[in-house]
């Protein structure tokens, strides 16, 4: 019987080394675009339900906003200051987190603050007979945030309900994401 020696020669030991190696590479490769890809989603995710709990709290305010020509403590007024608007209106509101001045009328104010190279939109809550308030962070960093008043006919920019005598029939907010996407949602005024 003749035996035959079943050793690898180095030639193919090498060889077989060069291989693995090679793919080891591509799935490298592969695995951290993956995961580069699948951090990015999340982080522009984060933006749109951070937009998305914003404008659902606007909304919610508006619905119960407030204001009486003749009192001197309710307030509906709106004014855009560049490319970001500011928003402040009497309300049957609570605070976030229940944290702030205990009373059934809230003055709340939505803005945006530059904080580096974008802004970040905040919710601030007042009593309008004690002054007392409380100022929460809404969103992460965002290009910008914008609100639009409708008066049954026409859009516009501003609003004073010192001037009109009356609210807006309608609000829209629109936050402008820091990829370039916008988020709005259209809330109603019902108390009048």
């Amino acid at each position: 019987m003749l035996r035959k020696d079943r050793a690898f020669t180095l030639i193919e030991v090498l060889v077989a080394v060069a291989l693995t190696a090679i793919l080891l590479t591509a799935l490298y490769g592969t695995f951290f675009t993956v995961i580069r890809g699948v951090n990015g989603a999340g982080g522009g995710l984060d933006g749109y339900i951070e937009a998305g709990k914003l404008l659902d709290r606007i909304s919610i305010d508006a619905h119960s906003a407030y204001f009486k020509a003749q009192s001197g403590s309710t307030v509906f007024k709106g004014e855009r200051k560049g490319e970001n608007s500011s928003l402040t209106f009497t309300a049957f509101s609570f605070p976030p987190g229940g944290a702030g001045p205990a009373s059934d009328l809230v003055r709340v104010s939505y803005f945006a603050e530059k904080d580096g190279g974008a802004y970040k939109v905040f919710k601030e809550t007042s009593n309008p007979y004690t002054g007392e308030s409380f100022k929460a962070e809404m969103t992460g960093e965002v290009k910008g945030f914008e609100v639009s008043y409708f008066n049954g006919k026409d859009w516009a920019n501003a609003w004073d309900s010192s001037l009109e005598m009356a609210m807006p029939k309608a609000i829209k907010a629109t936050v402008k994401l820091k990829d370039g996407a916008e988020v709005s949602a259209i809330a109603q005024t019902f108390i009048r």
